[in-house]
């Protein structure tokens, strides 16, 4: 049986305001700037990682809830370990998000994903302005701890290297992942299914395949 809107709103007070009382000291946290479906398993956070560029509002970072309605949904999760994460204004995060946060993530006002999105932050992830995710899309910006050897030498790697970049209203249609030290431009779409390996600098264009590569440009895109 479907849970109404209200009842599914009344049940995630708990979380939210067990999460906001974790996330924030007390004038911050009685403000509820952040909303937590009750149904994501908060498995870690702390004060002083999460902060606003803006003034705080109630609920103007939602986590967890919503999406197409037809598409099967995985459990969201949240876990704050260390490092910063900033909102510069309101984000949506539809039901199955999963965040896991190390490193310096940023996201830009007007934020949105549909269901079962990997946010995934260990060195330094920066999204911009009005980026739309489909549903299932990945952002990854670490090799999972894993050492890489070239003709039996390690390939060393700084914390810029692995650094991710998505330029404002972008659309990231959905299965589509982007990997360690990939970037996208402004007003650009990532294909359905594709895999982003590399920078791409520049604004009003198409990438698709796996690997992505530009298709077209002088593209645009709206909702």
């Amino acid at each position: 049986m479907r849970i109404s809107k209200l009842l599914a709103f009344i049940l995630s007070l708990p979380k939210t305001f067990y999460f906001n009382l974790s996330a924030f000291p007390l004038n911050k946290a009685i403000k509820l700037p952040v909303f937590i479906s009750y149904k994501t398993h908060i498995i870690e956070v702390h004060r002083g990682i999460i902060s606003f560029s803006n003034s705080i509002r109630p609920f103007m970072v939602r986590i967890g809830e919503g999406g197409s309605p037809s598409l099967p949904t995985q459990k969201s999760s949240i876990r704050l370990q260390t490092g910063k994460l900033l909102f510069k204004g309101k984000a949506y995060m539809g039901a199955g998000t999963i965040i896991n946060l190390k490193g310096n993530m940023t996201i830009g006002s007007g934020f949105s994903t549909n269901k079962n999105c990997f946010l995934s932050c260990t060195n330094e992830v920066n999204i911009g302005k009005n980026v739309l995710l489909g549903w299932n899309c990945h952002i990854f910006d670490d090799n999972g701890g894993h050492h890489v050897y070239y003709e039996g030498k390690e390939k060393k790697q700084n914390a810029n290297d692995f650094a991710i970049n998505i330029g404002d209203h972008t659309w990231l249609c959905s299965y589509s992942h982007i990997l360690a030290g990939s970037s996208i431009g402004n007003d650009s779409i990532l294909a359905y299914k594709s895999l982003l390996t590399t920078r791409i600098t520049e604004n009003n264009v198409l990438v698709a395949g796996l690997p992505a590569i530009i298709k077209a440009r002088n593209i645009n895109w709206s909702v």
